[in-house]
């Protein structure tokens, strides 16, 4: 996987954390936001895809 950057995971943060709690206070503050929309620029909906490439990759990283 060659996109995996700090900023891949922010938005994987963001996305997972919104998913998780649906609740897109607990997301802005724990991201430390001040736009209400800036939580809709870093959520996505990926689904099983991240999943699926984690798990295939996480032990060629160790």
């Amino acid at each position: 996987m060659t996109n995996v950057t700090p900023h891949y995971f922010r938005h994987f943060f963001t996305t997972h954390l919104r998913d998780r709690t649906g609740d897109r206070g607990v997301v802005k503050y724990l991201r430390g936001d001040v736009a209400e929309d800036v939580i809709d620029t870093y959520t996505h909906n990926w689904g099983d895809r991240v999943r699926e490439v984690y798990e295939d990759n996480i032990y060629q990283l160790l």
